[in-house]
């Protein structure tokens, strides 16, 4: 009996899609993104979606006042306040409950040179998994890089892995 009640609780694996267009209020942050998350539960892909959009936003106006110094941080102090409250759309997908080999692609060739990693776990865990493991590899590449802009570089393609990387498990 235990058993069925602890699945009922933990529900059933969902998908939520938060797609930020423009400003808000107190955060500057005018680029359009579209950030997915997966959870074994509508809750923690609810979390795990805004958490990725919080970190874009962060992300993007670090790049913004490294490029621009004279913008300021008062410009950017909503961003955080803004991914909690931004619309999502959640759905739940009964295929992210499989365990399957995945491959990660990030197609940013200015970021990444195109090698594509790949892991096994369950589906639901893979695309947060996978673009944390990808965007690590990236940042190390780039370091190893050594551009002359490299702190510009890597705010940027901080940010385009972060929507960009596909995670595909066939």
């Amino acid at each position: 009996m235990w058993l069925m009640l602890t699945l009922a609780w933990a529900g059933e694996p969902t998908r939520c899609v938060v797609n930020w267009s423009g400003a808000a209020p107190a955060c500057g942050v005018t680029e359009s993104f579209m950030v997915n998350g997966t959870g074994l539960s509508e809750a923690s892909a609810e979390r795990s979606t805004r958490a990725t959009l919080a970190q874009i936003l962060a992300l993007s106006a670090d790049a913004k006042l490294l490029m621009t110094p004279a913008l300021g941080s008062e410009s950017f102090r909503g961003c955080s306040a803004a991914a909690k409250t931004a619309p999502i759309n959640c759905f739940p997908e009964s295929t992210l409950k499989e365990d399957k080999l995945c491959f990660v692609l990030f197609p940013n060739k200015s970021c990444w040179d195109g090698t594509v990693l790949s892991f096994e776990d369950r589906v639901w865990r893979a695309l947060d998994e996978g673009r944390d493991q990808m965007c690590a590899a990236t940042d190390a590449y780039l370091v190893e890089q050594n551009y002359s802009d490299l702190e510009e570089h890597r705010a940027l393609c901080a940010v385009s892995c972060l929507q960009e990387v596909v995670v595909k498990c066939p």
